[in-house]
């Protein structure tokens, strides 16, 4: 069985800064305009704070987000107003109707890994004086430099399941330096993250990570039957019970902050022109009528990481049933996206539902992607 998705943790890294931990001032990472954070939510809370916001100001997001983000904001007694996305999970481009005297902010996630050109969206919002956050947290790819140069603020993670994962911490950059300092003196008046905290999270996800070895996995499988996803979805959950926004508000540790100004400098992601190939090998078999992928566009982009690889099926539980049965631990939107629902207008859910999430591995060869197309074309 191939596991759903292998984590992206150099281990070795990690506990090398943990061992021979030394503060890191990061004099340069600010002077670029980044803040190394407890976490993305952590900074988007920040943010919120930072930018005096009252409680009559409205925030706009797209209506495909993650749960943690609407938490923060509702945990500050904001104004969330979910804006719909097209068929390509865009953002209308009819923004005139979201819009009025108190909002005052909108945070544009870039989803599955991909990156679309945004340039313009983001000007038509501030040209209503609407402060525009670009979220990569999906979407990181090497270095800090891929949100809009017209963005007023954007967020990169590096929680457990992303990219070039630090089991933890996020950064924010922020164009207005002056918003900036507010924000570090902020972050600075909060407790700071017990190492010993951080190192049981990083131990723990070490553990995950071997039970992610196609062969331990397939054990699992066997033995959890049905039960997988539900144990899996629960080992891989770095927060668990309800939402306290006093949890977000640390400075991350001190050797998970050098990590993340260590972030500053570009690296090359291993593998990625594997993963590449691989990917447009899967695209390349899977032949039925009503193919259709989340953002289809990026499987001809040769800058996207494929973050997520997902299809749309008429019968997706019939489908993720075949490809288990075939050893192919595919997934529903369920264990990724959360949906707002008590927005008029989350009209996405439709959109999502027929999603089936493809385990598409580094380490696959191209047999086994080849029986995956093929499984996905029986289906048809």
């Amino acid at each position: 069985m191939y596991p759903r998705k292998t984590l992206d943790i150099p281990f070795a890294k990690i506990f090398k800064n943990i061992l021979f931990n030394k503060d890191k001032e990061g004099a340069g990472f600010d002077q670029e305009g980044y803040l190394a954070c407890f976490s993305v939510r952590s900074g988007f809370d920040l943010l919120i704070n930072s930018l005096g916001l009252t409680s009559e100001h409205k925030i706009l997001m797209s209506e495909v987000n993650i749960k943690g983000m609407v938490d923060v904001v509702e945990a500050n007694h904001k104004s969330i107003q979910l804006i719909s996305l097209d068929d390509d999970l865009d953002i209308d481009a009819d923004i005139d109707e979201y819009l009025d005297e108190n909002t005052k902010l909108v945070v544009i996630a870039q989803l599955f890994g991909g990156y679309k050109n945004i340039d313009a969206l983001i000007q038509k919002f501030q040209a209503k004086g609407v402060f525009v956050v670009e979220d990569l947290s999906q979407a990181y790819q090497g270095n800090l430099k891929r949100h809009s140069s017209y963005c007023d603020a954007a967020f990169y993670s590096f929680g457990p399941l992303k990219t070039a994962s630090l089991v933890g911490g996020g950064i924010v950059y922020l164009k207005d330096k002056a918003l900036l300092k507010r924000m570090q003196q902020t972050l600075l008046s909060y407790p700071k993250q017990a190492e010993l905290t951080y190192v049981s999270k990083v131990i723990k996800f070490y553990l995950f990570h071997l039970l992610l070895h196609k062969q331990v996995y397939s054990l699992i499988s066997r033995l959890l039957g049905d039960k997988l996803t539900s144990v899996v979805n629960r080992l891989s959950q770095t927060n668990s019970g309800p939402f306290d926004i006093e949890s977000v508000r640390f400075q991350p540790c001190s050797s998970l902050k050098r990590m993340l100004i260590e972030k500053e400098q570009p690296v090359e992601l291993q593998g990625e022109n594997k993963y590449e190939s691989l990917i447009k090998l899967l695209d390349s078999h899977i032949s039925f009528v009503n193919k259709s992928y989340v953002h289809q566009e990026y499987t001809k982009d040769e800058s996207t990481h494929f973050w997520l690889f997902a299809v749309r099926s008429q019968n997706s539980a019939a489908l993720m049933s075949a490809l288990r049965l075939q050893g192919f631990d595919a997934f529903d939107r369920t264990n990724l996206l959360l949906i707002h629902q008590d927005a008029e207008k989350a009209n996405t859910a439709g959109k999502l539902a027929d999603l089936v999430y493809l385990p598409c591995l580094k380490k696959m060869n191209q047999k086994s992607l080849v029986k995956m197309a093929e499984t996905i074309n029986n289906l048809a």
